[in-house]
């Protein structure tokens, strides 16, 4: 992780991505490996509250040719890793390695407690033809 922009630290409890929090994370991956995914652990509020993960938290990157933006972004489905982004741009050429920026959008269920939520997440980057091997 290279650095992380809050576009939406903030979120309104309605359902939707549109009101949800929104960060774009910069990452560096090894030129070799192509495809990308993430995993989320189910946020945890103070003083009280769960956002699941699992239908809530979405994401996609310019840098890649399945997942691009909103539309076709992926939608992690529990708390493991979810689908692969397939990378095929880097946001700078002359910078070692693959630079790419994952968007991730996170919708906040109606009656989610107002508070402060945290999560733990993972990444991992493999090269496409090990996508059908990697567990």
């Amino acid at each position: 992780v290279t650095g992380t922009d809050t576009v939406q630290g903030t979120a309104t409890a309605d359902d939707t991505f549109l009101h949800g929090f929104k960060w774009v994370m910069h990452l560096t991956v090894p030129d070799t490996e192509d495809a990308f995914r993430m995993k989320f652990s189910d946020f945890t509020g103070s003083p009280s509250g769960t956002i699941p993960t699992a239908s809530n938290v979405r994401i996609f990157s310019p840098q890649s040719s399945n997942a691009a933006n909103e539309s076709s972004a992926i939608t992690e489905t529990n708390t493991s890793y979810g689908g692969w982004l397939n990378l095929t741009g880097d946001t700078s050429v002359l910078t070692a390695g693959r630079q790419i920026d994952v968007t991730i959008e996170v919708r906040v269920p109606s009656g989610t407690p107002a508070g402060s939520y945290t999560t733990t997440f993972g990444a991992q980057s493999v090269p496409q033809s090990a996508t059908s091997t990697t567990p």
